[in-house]
């Protein structure tokens, strides 16, 4: 009776454990599970979205005071060097084709909405790598209040999009049809100067998704894009 007990009392401690693990996910149009890994372009469009990348997260407990997200998402093609269809910086081939969004009021609801369509911020990319065929996109959110988050639960934290234009046709950029892994390395949740904020690279479910298959160099996605650190200034400087 009393192994029963204590094989009991272990099995509450880890499933509480789990439950609250910290974590991150990055998927294709929605959270987590609800979200898929791959996405397949025949590049014969130039309207819609090619690429919806949602990351989400479960927090560590105790972040009460939450304002912003900042998330890292190291990428790499399968071309020897970017090609210009993924020159996505002010000078590139396709320079609004990268956008982000904070909102997910009109989101399946497969995970909390923590932010409540409050939050605002932008981002980037930085070109500057270490390979030709890489680049880094950085991206903030914020809001003008501070609140707790819950960290029982998986919420989500940003979108980022990349669009198709200039895929095909007169004026198109070359290098739609190149295949590339994306992955989430870092989410940072922050509080206010001096409380304290989370950094969390752990995976959840997967913390990578790829776009025509994504398989580069034989190290498959996400071993063949390792992460790259920028600074919380960098990423700022982005969007002001």
């Amino acid at each position: 009776m009393k192994k029963a007990i204590i094989l009991s009392g272990l099995l509450l401690a880890v499933s509480a454990s789990l439950a609250t693990a910290q974590g991150i996910n990055l998927r294709l149009n929605d959270c987590g599970a609800a979200g898929i890994q791959n996405a397949t372009a025949l590049c014969t469009s130039n309207s819609g979205i090619a690429i919806s990348m949602v990351g989400s997260a479960v927090v560590p407990a105790g972040m009460d005071r939450v304002v912003a997200c900042e998330g890292y998402i190291d990428v790499q093609t399968s071309a020897a060097a970017l090609s210009p269809w993924w020159l996505l910086e002010a000078t590139g081939c396709r320079p609004a084709s990268l956008t982000f969004s904070f909102d997910f009021t009109t989101a399946p609801g497969s995970c909390n909405d923590y932010w409540g369509g409050g939050a605002t911020g932008g981002g980037g990319v930085s070109p500057e790598h270490s390979a030709p065929n890489r680049l880094q996109i950085k991206l903030v959110g914020a809001t003008p209040t501070e609140n707790p988050i819950d960290p029982g639960v998986e919420h989500y934290m940003f979108r980022a999009s990349i669009n198709r234009a200039k895929s095909t046709g007169t004026g198109s950029c070359a290098g739609c049809l190149d295949a590339a892994c994306f992955v989430l390395n870092r989410l940072v949740v922050n509080q206010p100067a001096g409380v304290g904020d989370a950094t969390i690279s752990t995976p959840m479910l997967a913390n990578y998704v790829t776009y025509n298959g994504g398989v580069i160099g034989g190290l498959g996605c996400p071993a063949a894009t390792p992460a790259q650190n920028r600074t919380w200034g960098q990423v700022k400087s982005l969007y002001r």
